[in-house]
């Protein structure tokens, strides 16, 4: 079922959210009605300048389906948030993440707790102060997992 306990999460931050459908819902009055619920599931979650922060990431409990995350210049998110993200680990297989000026090494360390990413992409983490040493790491955690990065310029 559509997990509508999590879209304030994501609408209210200016987020989109994919479930079940070619287009990203980006307006909390565009989600599907209570009584429509069972025919959705979040599965895709674009947080591209949102201003999401870990407070909200407790929506994500229940959130069986998401396979997606893309996080881009989200200026709030912070290593809590992504501690957070194993609530959703049993489906997440993409994990984007770029520009985002407040992770460090222990926030993308903290991925490897992801098991069954398939895909994370990183890059322009200026706060990450070995992004080399944590992509290792993070290999060695995850060996089925195509992980690229791209250090800050």
């Amino acid at each position: 079922p559509f997990q509508r306990t999590s879209a304030p999460l994501r609408i209210n931050h200016s987020a989109h959210a994919r479930s079940g459908q070619n287009q990203f819902v980006n307006h909390y009055d565009k989600l599907p009605k209570d009584d429509d619920t069972g025919k959705y599931r979040l599965q895709e979650v674009d947080a591209t300048e949102s201003s999401i922060s870990h407070h909200g990431f407790p929506h994500f409990k229940n959130c069986n389906y998401v396979e997606c995350i893309k996080f881009d210049r989200c200026s709030y998110l912070e290593d809590e948030a992504l501690h957070q993200l194993v609530l959703v680990k049993s489906s997440l297989e993409s994990l984007l993440i770029f520009r985002c000026g407040n992770l460090t090494d222990k926030g993308i360390l903290s991925i490897a707790n992801l098991l069954k990413l398939k895909t994370l992409e990183m890059g322009d983490l200026m706060e990450v102060r070995d992004m080399k040493k944590c992509v290792k790491m993070l290999q060695a955690a995850l060996p089925n997992c195509n992980i690229k990065y791209m250090l800050p310029k």
